[in-house]
């Protein structure tokens, strides 16, 4: 049967009570050392699970911003194309009006100066037609063309009842439903009011 170490040393033997004390002393700097690392890594410092849980929610608001950032750009890209169709035809609008009004100055110079070149000379003895007075003129052109743009007072108030439905809850598409406009115009004014 073979001793454990410590009963084969000799208390009075010098080299082996310094060994044994060296040992012990080694041992307790080992388990103190750990000690101190377990309590550095304590509460304070995330497990590998912890850190994991915490990657994944790092990703996952990574995803939801790019997501968002995906929707922001369409957004954007719907909201710019509409502005460049309602500014083409605001310029058609504005070419359709300019020669209208090109129309009717020549209409009215008519009158003032000679007959109009448009229609057929009349025949000997036929009297000449009268032209027709600039009012007559305005009235027809009137009747005949709505004018599409609207007044700064009217615009404010469409903007006002669109706000004032938006707060109430009502989504762009029943807002456009319920006030007759298209749904680009009231989300336009809705991102312009944001902004």
């Amino acid at each position: 049967m073979t001793l454990p170490l410590l009963a084969q040393l000799n208390p009075n033997d010098p080299i082996s009570l310094g060994l044994l004390i060296v040992g012990v002393v080694f041992i307790s700097a080992w388990l103190l050392m750990r000690i101190r690392k377990r309590s550095v890594h304590g509460p304070d410092h995330p497990t590998a699970r912890e850190n994991l849980e915490r990657y994944k929610q790092q990703d996952g608001v990574r995803n939801d911003l790019e997501g968002l950032m995906v929707e922001i750009e369409q957004l954007a890209k719907r909201l710019g194309n509409q502005l460049d169709t309602k500014s083409m035809r605001l310029e058609k609008l504005i070419d359709e009006a300019d020669l209208r009004i090109a129309q009717l100055q020549k209409a009215m110079r008519d009158e003032h100066g000679k007959l109009p070149d448009a229609g057929p000379a009349p025949a000997a003895g036929e009297p000449t037609p009268k032209p027709a007075s600039p009012e007559a003129i305005t009235k027809q052109l009137s009747e005949v063309v709505e004018s599409p743009l609207t007044t700064e007072a009217q615009t404010q108030q469409l903007t006002d009842e669109v706000a004032r439905l938006a707060d109430a809850g009502k989504s762009a598409e029943d807002i456009a439903k319920q006030l007759g406009e298209h749904v680009g115009k009231i989300e336009l004014i809705l991102a312009l009011r944001k902004s």
